[in-house]
């Protein structure tokens, strides 16, 4: 013979309901927070390695002897495939190079092509502004 709940037992049951809702109401904006905090830190070493890479590129460029345009040409198409902004504010590109004797050239874009010589070390800087998506 089967034994129907009693009453008892079932008002215990539908008081621990809500208790559930509440305790996973509490919980989830912690466990949202973290998610998202992974996502966004995960996205962020993209786009650092990204940046990374493009300046590595561009700085390989200098080091053949390539202009300024090629430079900047390889470090911004590295980048826009990347989906990476390549204007100001959000990156800014900075070529220049040292003289053999440890001069520091002081280049600009017009300046570079003449004051790299052979044996002067490139210096490629690329900052980006990450922008959170969070």
């Amino acid at each position: 013979m089967e034994r129907l709940p009693s009453r008892r037992a079932t008002r215990r049951a539908r008081d621990q309901g809500g208790a559930v809702a509440v305790e996973f109401a509490l919980i989830m904006p912690i466990l949202f927070m973290i998610v998202f905090g992974i996502i966004e830190f995960g996205f962020m070493l993209n786009r650092d390695m990204i940046v990374g890479n493009a300046s590595r590129d561009g700085a390989r460029v200098a080091s053949l002897n390539g202009t300024y345009a090629e430079i900047r040409s390889t470090i911004t198409t590295e980048l826009a495939a990347s989906g990476i902004p390549t204007t100001a504010p959000e990156t800014t590109i900075t070529i220049d190079c040292k003289k053999p004797d440890d001069t520091p050239c002081y280049a600009t874009s017009s300046t570079y092509d003449t004051l790299a010589e052979p044996g002067a070390t490139a210096i490629v800087t690329v900052r980006y502004v990450h922008s959170w998506i969070t």
